[in-house]
């Protein structure tokens, strides 16, 4: 699939005119959001039903180059790990246009139902998910689901 672009706005950057640090993880979301529904799971449609809900449980960050207003990042997400009710997903994000790396973003997502009790993933989904990690995989040296 393809990269996620967003152009950063003004409302985006703090004082100094580079990006807020919380609003890296809102680009996350929104490529996240856009991996599950273009390989044909849209959340919204689920979480209306009230049956199942992914939550962000934990989110590891590493900020390497500021992205300023202006710049059109480039958000390439992938599924880095599985496990019957949480996966990790990996997000880098760089200048489109230079390719320059602004930052890495993995976040654990768990599923829950309406009452917040943990889930297991629905085996569509895990079927989704374990076939985009597969191909992220193929040739590579690492053990499946490690992402290496």
């Amino acid at each position: 699939m393809a990269p996620y672009h967003y152009t950063i706005s003004y409302g985006d950057t703090d004082a100094g005119g580079v990006v807020y640090f919380a609003n890296y993880l809102r680009l996350c979301e929104r490529s996240w959001f856009r991996f599950l529904k273009e390989r044909g799971w849209d959340l919204a449609v689920r979480e209306r039903d009230g049956a199942l809900f992914l939550t962000v449980k934990k989110v590891e960050a590493d900020f390497i180059a500021p992205a300023r207003y202006g710049t059109t990042v480039e958000i390439v997400t992938t599924v880095e790990n599985l496990t019957r009710a949480s996966l990790w997903f990996r997000h880098v994000l760089r200048d489109a246009e230079t390719q320059t790396q602004f930052a890495t973003v993995r976040n654990q997502m768990v599923a829950v139902d309406g009452a917040g009790k943990l889930r297991r993933l629905p085996p569509t989904l895990r079927e989704i998910l374990a076939e985009a990690l597969g191909k992220e995989n193929e040739g590579e040296n690492g053990p499946p689901g490690t992402g290496k």
